[in-house]
């Protein structure tokens, strides 16, 4: 019910000398109360704006204004369904805004995002809300509220954290969040060595960059006095520079070495969030080779290189074989093939000191025993219904009109022959137009013999003109 106003001159002079008797009794009194202290809460006033926009690499950049008097603590919480994240609280300085901005990502939780901002100015409060809805591509509910190494803000603030990234500061799936979750040591020690724990660095090709892009982590490691280089190890980190399309460049982790112009790495695109292994060309990479980062002062891992070849990174061609954290000799090249082919990673080029941390075995070679090579393979004959006693001749060469008429020696409905090779020759084989002939020989089922056969009747699963895989030329 809404009250009335009074129209009796005696009841407002009775409320307005009631209040002042008030407040004075307080005053005489000493209280010490809020009212007296002159804390009573007081409006703050407080323009909001919010900046959603997609850049050409389909993520989205949030961006939060607030106005509001100066010298107020402002505080940005982002909620989206039952989660809730504060981002770093900033100070007003007279007539500019403060500001959030930062990168969505794909993984991001999707929905109706609250932007709930709160300004403060000792008793003063000012709040204000915007809401969007916002669908990231890849979006997760404990996804991560944007890239933790994106965020920026009005008063110059860069902080890895607040955005929900985990104990991971870096974007799930990105690149950078690869490198970290093999080798945390290089970013945790070039941050404590006083390099920024995230932020912009400035903007190139349109797109703003940031401290720990991808190539970053071998400029960061360097300035932090950590352990760099230019030859690729095992268990390394390896940046790539900036290119037409990608202004931040790329990192990757060391898995294997087989020559400074062939490694295999582990390694996440940042545009479309996939992860997986490839063996690369660091030399002929897209945006050229950075180097090697091998990280903090002391911190080679002996038992990472057991099974591995390694060599000294000073061009000698000695190698040896690391066996229970020891080197052993590799006596000559057809032992180096053996154990090549036997899989044994490596060479890994390794300085002078961290040879010396896997003792060398006087006296000890290493040995290898070449496997035995592979059968070839057998298949079942196809598209004859000959059998015994009439069947298809061999042929003594890849030709059609060459057969040998031995009878009893050929192949038949039922027959499984051994492919030694391939050889292209006659398309003149009826029903067929197969190029394609091999060389084969009896293996089981009725027939006996050896010599040419169109691959037209061999039930080897390979397209026409195409040679199973395995089977090698003539």
């Amino acid at each position: 019910m809404r009250r009335q106003k009074s129209s009796e001159p005696w009841a407002r002079w009775y409320r307005v000398t009631a209040a002042a008797a008030a407040v004075l009794a307080l005053l005489l009194l000493g209280a010490t109360s809020s009212i007296a202290k002159g804390s009573v809460a007081r409006h703050l006033p407080l323009s909001l704006k919010l900046s959603l926009k997609t850049n050409s690499k389909s993520i989205i950049i949030a961006k939060v204004s607030a106005k509001t008097t100066g010298n107020a603590v402002c505080d940005l919480i982002l909620s989206v369904r039952h989660r809730r994240q504060a981002l770093p609280k900033i100070r007003t300085v007279p007539r500019s805004p403060v500001t959030w901005q930062w990168s969505i990502v794909a993984t991001s939780p999707s929905g109706r995002w609250h932007f709930h901002v709160v300004c403060a100015h000792g008793a003063a409060r000012g709040k204000g809300t915007k809401t969007a809805r916002i669908t990231p591509r890849d979006a997760r509910p404990s996804g991560p509220f944007g890239d933790p190494n994106s965020l920026t803000t009005s008063n110059g603030q860069r902080k890895a954290r607040g955005l929900g990234g985990g104990a991971n500061p870096f974007p799930y799936h990105q690149c950078t969040w690869l490198a970290y979750e093999k080798r945390p040591d290089i970013y945790t020690v070039a941050v404590g060595a006083g390099i920024p724990a995230g932020g912009s660095r400035g903007v190139s090709q349109g797109e703003t960059v940031y401290v720990w892009d991808g190539m970053m982590w071998y400029i960061n490691a360097q300035k932090a006095g950590e352990s760099v280089g230019s030859v690729p190890q095992t268990d390394a980190l390896v940046s790539f520079g900036p290119y037409a399309g990608n202004p931040y460049g790329h990192v990757a982790y060391v898995e294997q070495v087989s020559s400074p112009s062939s490694i295999l790495v582990s390694q996440c695109d940042g545009f479309t969030g996939v992860c997986g292994e490839a063996w690369i060309d660091p030399l002929d990479a897209p945006g050229g080779l950075e180097g090697y980062v091998y990280g903090p002062k002391g911190s080679f891992n002996p038992a990472a290189y057991n099974g591995h070849i390694v060599k000294q990174n000073n061009g000698t061609v000695t190698s040896w074989l690391v066996t229970n954290g020891h080197r052993n000799w590799i006596p000559d090249q057809a032992t180096y093939n053996c154990l090549k082919t036997a899989g044994h990673p490596g060479p890994d080029y390794l300085s002078s000191d961290e040879l010396n941390q896997l003792p060398d075995q006087s006296g000890v070679s290493a040995t290898c025993s070449s496997p035995p090579p592979p059968p070839d393979p057998t298949f079942p004959v196809m598209n004859t219904s000959q059998q015994l006693p009439d069947g298809v001749f061999w042929r003594s060469a890849p030709d059609w009109n060459t057969p040998v008429r031995t009878p009893g020696v050929g192949f038949f409905t039922g027959t499984y022959v051994t492919v030694h090779c391939y050889q292209l020759g006659v398309a003149n084989v009826p029903y067929s137009t197969n190029h394609m002939w091999v060389q084969a020989s009896w293996a089981s089922g009725p027939g006996s013999g050896s010599g040419w056969m169109s691959e037209h009747f061999v039930n080897d699963g390979a397209p026409n003109n195409q040679a199973a895989p395995g089977v090698p030329p003539c």
